[in-house]
């Protein structure tokens, strides 16, 4: 009386002999909707459940546990108010800014933090629409800050993207995060 469950990101992984005595089940991640909907029932404000849903990556487990970390919500101030002087920073302030960055190298949910920062930039560039936007309580500093090109934006959403796959890759933290912060400080001129 014993069920066992073989998880894989592929079916494929396993052996024909396998799947063809297994029931194969589908596990997707669940819409941040559905995650901030379940949050709200439970009683947290609507505005928080949003934000914090979209960073729960489709886990419902995973926003509850952000719903009760105090440093999440300091570290996503931290960041965010980090990317909104990045424009107005010198090089030399921005190469600082890598050290700073340093006090989460443990903790790289900093760049999903950066992440969902473009793309709100993205969607306040393309829709203009503030209802499409994750950080809603950022929204004047979104709308402010999505006067570049959008194609601009999109590359340096992809920086951060490229960074999270250096430091996956075991690269150095501090070297990975100066590339970075250079290609945010990008104008496009």
């Amino acid at each position: 009386h014993a069920v066992f469950l073989l998880l894989a990101e592929r079916a494929e992984a396993f052996l024909p002999t396998i799947l063809s005595r297994v029931v194969v089940m589908k596990i997707r991640p669940l819409s941040a909707e559905t995650i901030a909907d379940y949050l709200m029932q439970a009683g947290h404000l609507a505005e928080e459940s949003h934000i914090l849903s979209a960073y729960a990556q489709g886990r419902i487990g995973q926003a509850l546990e952000l719903v009760e970390d105090e440093g999440f919500r300091e570290m996503r101030q931290d960041i965010l108010g980090k990317l909104e002087a990045l424009p107005s920073m010198s090089e030399g302030e921005a190469y600082l800014l890598a050290k700073d960055l340093e006090g989460y190298k443990n903790d790289l949910r900093f760049l999903d933090i950066m992440e969902l920062w473009y793309r709100d930039l993205l969607t306040a560039k393309s829709l203009r629409e503030e209802g499409y936007l994750i950080q809603r309580d950022k929204k004047d500093a979104i709308f402010r800050a999505a006067k570049e090109p959008a194609a601009l934006l999109a590359k340096k959403a992809a920086a951060v993207r490229t960074a999270r796959m250096r430091l996956a890759q075991n690269a150095n933290f501090r070297l990975t995060m100066e590339v970075m912060l250079m290609d945010l400080k990008e104008t496009g001129k």
